[in-house]
């Protein structure tokens, strides 16, 4: 078959919910999630963890981490879904380049309702501090024709129940 794999990628500020969104749509469609959080190299935790930013030079290991994995999964034709928050247009045309049939899902949010969210979060190296840097950094994507908008505030499953429809075709015919 030469279709490819399809990867679906939720993206949005800290605390929008992407994880949560992507270990939802993994379960529904027996994919494999990967949180891109797993692939920041330690010293990225330590800066964001002191309430610093992270610089280009910081962020592009962590990217080439993520398409290295994403490059062994589309080799095995896997489609799969990544929780990464993809604010940038650099870091989102990176993930359109490898091997997928890529659907961004945007999680949108207010800043008071991640702040609450990042407020109540515990055990993770993101600060609360450092959101409005999330925001100003934020390339809108809304003008993307393969980005979704979809409300951060609704629970993961009933996210997941209404993105289903954008790929349960292409996820169901390659996973066949």
């Amino acid at each position: 078959m030469s279709e490819r794999p399809h990867l679906v990628i939720c993206m949005g500020m800290a605390g929008s919910g992407k994880a949560a969104l992507a270990r939802a749509i993994a379960e529904r469609f027996e994919l494999i999630m990967l949180d891109a959080n797993d692939f920041q190299p330690a010293s990225n935790r330590l800066k964001l963890a002191g309430g610093m930013s992270l610089t280009e030079a910081d962020r592009k290991p962590w990217l080439d981490a993520v398409c290295r994995r994403l490059d062994h999964l589309a080799i095995a034709r896997r489609s799969c879904v990544l929780a990464h928050s993809a604010l940038h247009r650099e870091d989102r045309d990176r993930l359109r380049s490898q091997r997928f049939r890529v659907s961004f899902v945007n999680l949108l949010a207010s800043r008071a309702v991640l702040n609450d969210r990042l407020t109540g979060r515990k055990a993770h190296y993101f600060p609360r501090k450092l959101l409005n840097t999330q925001f100003d950094a934020l390339q809108s994507p809304l003008v993307e024709a393969d980005v979704f908008p979809m409300d951060a505030t609704l629970s993961p499953e009933a996210l997941a129940e209404r993105v289903t429809p954008l790929f349960e075709h292409s996820v169901a015919a390659i996973n066949a």
